[in-house]
């Protein structure tokens, strides 16, 4: 089933649909079978990630702040391993909906001898038990696969101190919306013949339908690169890709709406031009695109980019 854009027709959602309660049932049954992301190199974002990061860290360290990490929607715990052992000053704590995910990013701690990172099972639409504000929150991946975002990103929100900054990490309905196309048209194939292996049917798919159209679809420009070509053969990452039973592909409107119903400010689309208006190549766009509201400006920018997913930096609004 396909929710849809009001404003473009476009599907917004890739669901079993249900309440929110069957929808968060199937989820996660999905993760704790598939266990997601496992272990995996790290990719352009996650390396812009720990640059921000590190100079994030590095400042509230100098305020005399014991900085405390949160990971919402952790999976296997690899970026939180991965950080806890770069940073062994900082706390982490790494939750998730999936219980054999867990347990598996704990047999990771306990691998690399790391004192500072503890995960737990937990349901991002409940209220988050914790002792004190985080620092840091981390999103990545996570939010658009929960049955309800404006509530998780609630909960998130609401463990968020006051002066701390928030990484979130959605996909974007424009750039992902031929992704989209294709897993509906892999759904309808699978149902036709139902199978315990969907997994190869979408290997197969992946490789015999088109002309490298799930790659293309998938990665546009990217789907090239040789580092990322590679996850085409890893079972998991296929199917978190092309058959996870609930998904969101957001749009700025959607993000926008989110952060004012849980009290966030944007504080940097990270990789988008700071100005888009050196992409309209004529005054008179210029000019009205200048009328426009900030709002405006990030819908605009939004349309006109076409993002496969947004990677934003958020803290709180005064008072939020």
């Amino acid at each position: 089933m396909s929710d849809t854009n009001r404003y473009t027709g476009m599907p917004l959602r890739h669901s079993v649909g249900g309440s929110q309660e069957d929808v968060t049932a199937e989820v996660r049954s999905f993760y704790e079978a598939i266990q997601f992301p496992g272990t995996r190199p790290m990719e352009q974002d996650s390396l812009v990630f720990l640059r921000k990061f590190d100079r994030l860290v590095t400042a509230m360290r100098k305020d005399g702040r014991d900085v405390r990490v949160l990971d919402a929607g952790c999976g296997t715990g690899n970026t939180t391993l991965s950080l806890a052992a770069q940073f062994p000053a900082v706390t982490f704590t790494g939750v998730d909906l999936s219980g054999s995910s867990i347990e598996r990013a704990k047999c990771g701690v306990a691998a690399h001898g790391l004192w500072n990172a503890e995960f737990y099972r937990w349901n991002l639409l409940h209220p988050l038990r914790h002792e004190k504000p985080f620092d840091i929150i981390l999103c990545f991946g996570a939010l658009h696969h929960t049955a309800d975002m404006h509530t998780a990103l609630g909960n998130i929100s609401a463990v968020l101190g006051d002066e701390g900054s928030m990484f979130l990490w959605v996909y974007g309905a424009y750039g992902r919306y031929r992704h989209v196309l294709n897993m509906e048209l892999l759904a309808m194939l699978l149902g036709a013949d139902p199978t315990d292996d969907a997994v190869a049917v979408a290997r197969e798919f992946i490789q015999a339908a088109g002309d490298n159209m799930a790659a293309r679809d998938l990665l546009g420009e990217r789907s090239a690169d040789p580092l990322l070509r590679t996850f085409f053969e890893d079972a998991t990452w296929i199917a978190d890709q092309f058959l996870n039973p609930n998904e969101y592909s957001l749009t700025f409107r959607v993000i926008l709406a989110l952060l004012q119903s849980s009290g966030l400010n944007m504080e940097e689309w990270i990789g988008a031009p700071k100005d888009i208006s050196v992409l309209l190549r004529s005054d008179e766009l210029r000019r009205r695109y200048y009328l426009m509201s900030s709002d405006e400006q990030l819908i605009a920018c939004d349309l006109l980019l076409k993002p496969d997913r947004y990677f934003l930096m958020l803290g709180k609004k005064s008072g939020g």
